[in-house]
């Protein structure tokens, strides 16, 4: 067994108390570097764009949960764990036994441009990660054959978080309006999920409902 192995070993065994001592929070987040998913994980560092961190620019290693909480830390102070949570719950991570974490960020149409930003970037992560195999091939392939990503082919797009970023650079998402996300899904023969709707009700935000036509997308 190498050092990597032996401790995520004792992280796993240690979870109870991490789950329950909020002056393990340094711990807390080591195990959540071994504990969430890729998708999780995915949607977590596309979402810090809204808050200036860009993923690719951090030191070698910095992708690693713990070093991209630590910048978290040095943006945001105190209220780094207060995002934490609010990061944690939007990616359905489970919360048991986490109550001792501050409450999230309040989200709805008096949040700041900053947190309404998060909120959408997290919302994108969700719905790109949420997809299947074949859904997303034929999601990547729809935004470039319409030049919604022009110089870019499916095996130049990375992942899910990278594609969001080039969404997000490229002017395509903004918080008012995300029209364009629902038709290119439409359009591409996708679903979305509830996440995606729920943040268009939380900012008044005009979402399809006419061309909800699948079971998957029409859920709430």
């Amino acid at each position: 067994m190498d050092d990597d192995e032996e401790e995520e070993e004792k992280l796993l065994k240690k979870e109870p108390n991490l789950r329950q001592n909020p002056s393990n929070i340094n711990e807390l987040v080591q195990y959540l570097g071994t504990s969430l998913r890729n998708d999780q994980l995915q949607s977590i560092l596309a979402s810090v764009l809204a808050l200036g961190i860009d993923y690719e620019l951090l030191p070698e290693g910095d992708r690693h949960f713990p070093n991209l909480f630590h910048s978290l830390t040095n943006l945001l102070a105190d209220e780094a764990e207060s995002y934490l949570r609010l990061m944690l719950e939007s990616v359905q991570y489970d919360m048991s036994g986490l109550e001792w974490l501050p409450p999230a960020p309040v989200l709805n149409v008096n949040s700041s441009d900053r947190n309404r930003k998060l909120d959408m970037l997290l919302t994108m992560g969700v719905t790109v990660t949420s997809l299947s195999e074949d859904d997303y091939t034929r999601f990547k392939r729809h935004l470039i054959e319409n030049n919604v990503l022009h110089g870019y082919t499916e095996d130049t797009i990375e992942s899910p978080c990278h594609l969001v970023k080039l969404l997000f650079e490229r002017g395509h998402l903004v918080t008012d309006n995300l029209k364009n996300v629902f038709d290119w899904l439409i359009d591409s023969d996708c679903s979305y999920p509830k996440q995606l709707r729920r943040y268009c009700d939380r900012y008044d935000v005009e979402a399809p409902r006419e061309r909800c036509w699948k079971s998957v997308a029409c859920s709430s």
